[in-house]
């Protein structure tokens, strides 16, 4: 119930009131990785980064082709509106490592490159952050399988 309510929010675009939702569901179902990845994006939309990237590592951990894989259309998912909105406000949060973590968040959703890039800036402003270098490596190992796959 919580996670359709869920749903019916995060399709409007209200987002403090999915992660409401999306959180109670997350404890009834803790594996739920499509839940997490709207969680995920919810979590960017209100301000709680770091808890976007707690979230973000953990299911990229088990399995980054989870976030690559979004069907972006099938997924409902915001990004390709957020992003361009977000990334207009670049030059009044130069150096700004949530608004970096924000942006590396939501392109993993639409294009890994482009997540990647900014993973390398948010890792340039927080250079001992080991979140950062584990992920940063999961991106690296996932590069590396497929250009050895080619």
């Amino acid at each position: 119930m919580h996670e359709m309510l869920g749903n019916q929010y995060f399709m409007v675009r209200n987002f403090l009131a999915a992660v409401e939702q999306f959180e109670i569901a997350i404890n009834d179902h803790p594996n739920n990785d499509k839940l997490k990845k709207k969680l995920i994006v919810s979590y960017t939309q209100i301000g709680k980064t770091l808890k976007a990237l707690d979230l973000f590592y953990e299911v990229s951990k088990k399995d980054i082709t989870i976030i690559f894989n979004t069907d972006v259309a099938k997924d409902d998912c915001p990004c390709p509106e957020l992003i361009p909105l977000i990334e207009s406000q670049e030059k009044l949060n130069e150096n700004s490592f949530d608004f970096y973590i924000t942006l590396a968040i939501l392109w993993a959703f639409c294009d890994k490159y482009k997540s990647y890039e900014y993973f390398k800036k948010a890792k340039s402003l927080s250079m001992k952050n080991e979140k950062l270098d584990s992920i940063t490596k999961l991106y690296n190992d996932h590069f590396n399988r497929i250009e050895f796959a080619h």
